[in-house]
């Protein structure tokens, strides 16, 4: 029988956010779930506490009661305060993650260029949502805006890097930039490319399966994000027992992959029923243990499958 490796708990960071923020709605050995407002939540966290801030806010297109402002500029204003606080809580070394449609999320860089001068874009690409309407061209991703507090911000690819593709693999030494746009020949065309032993370096596109009605991890969340995602965004963005937020609790993807990589977890929901959602979903992790290796070989797992479904 295999031992699993259950986390080391630093229960005193846990009790330190719990003092300066009040009793939790609901709390495990990695996190804190509270019920209350956005705003009036970050307000309360001390500056440069957190490395990792994960943000899947309303996307102001009226799908939803909770997903309607009366105006494009209140939708705006509202996200600029929200990411004010988010700057003053970051750590230096810090990030903050926007997910969202790129038509809402363009608006949304230019309002937080002032605090976030350091800006990348990620796209997290699916091909299984369905999409029952021919008026446009089928939507197949969301953008992920990486909003940056110094240059010297945190960054790790080391348990992200991808396998590589056929060609790599066939051909693996060659010469490398000889013939691109940064290439230049300087005498030293013997030196040879060779392939990464963990793997190539993560692009800036994400291409992992949407959760769908099939899937283990299915919830009644309307916008629910894969943990494999979830995952792969913190480990880039973090180390072990540093603390990952996110004030739109939503199913709970965030709190979940934090978890299973031990990192600490800070949230917040403002509807009851999703509360309880993200409570059970964290009671069952915490019920059924399992080291960080058991979810990055269950993604590279997925991933080869992916792989062999579409290239045989």
């Amino acid at each position: 029988m295999t031992m699993v490796q259950l986390r080391v708990l630093d229960n005193s960071k846990l009790t330190q956010l719990e003092n300066t923020l009040g009793k939790a709605y609901f709390k495990c050995s990695s996190g804190l779930l509270y019920k209350m407002d956005c705003l009036e939540f970050l307000k309360n966290i001390n500056s440069n506490s957190i490395k990792m801030i994960f943000a899947d806010p309303p996307y102001n297109i009226g799908k939803a009661e909770w997903d309607k402002w009366n105006s494009m500029d209140d939708y705006l204003q509202w996200c600029k305060n929200w990411i004010s606080e988010a700057y003053r809580i970051l750590e230096d070394e810090g990030t903050l993650m926007i997910m969202g449609f790129s038509e809402v999320l363009a608006y949304v860089q230019v309002i937080s260029a002032n605090n976030f001068p350091f800006c990348r874009w990620l796209i997290w690409h699916y091909k299984n949502k369905p999409n029952l309407s021919d008026k446009d061209w089928v939507r197949s991703h969301e953008a992920i805006l990486l909003l940056r507090k110094s240059k010297n911000f945190y960054y790790d690819n080391s348990r992200i890097r991808e396998p590589y593709n056929f060609h790599t693999k066939k051909y693996p030494v060659r010469s490398q930039g000889l013939s691109s746009q940064y290439g230049s020949i300087n005498g030293d065309e013997k030196s040879l490319w060779e392939p990464n032993g963990t793997g190539a370096k993560p692009k800036d596109v994400l291409e992992i399966p949407a959760v769908n009605n099939p899937s283990k991890e299915n919830l009644p969340f309307p916008t629910q994000k894969p943990e494999e995602l979830m995952r792969k965004l913190i480990l880039s963005a973090t180390a072990d027992n540093d603390i990952v937020l996110d004030p739109f609790g939503g199913s709970g993807s965030t709190y979940a992959a934090a978890h299973q990589l031990h990192r600490y977890w800070l949230g917040l929901e403002i509807n009851d029923h999703y509360c309880e959602l993200i409570s059970k979903r964290l009671n069952e992790l915490e019920e059924n243990p399992k080291p960080p290796d058991y979810w990055l070989n269950l993604d590279t797992k997925r991933r080869m499958h992916r792989d062999k479904v579409r290239y045989g």
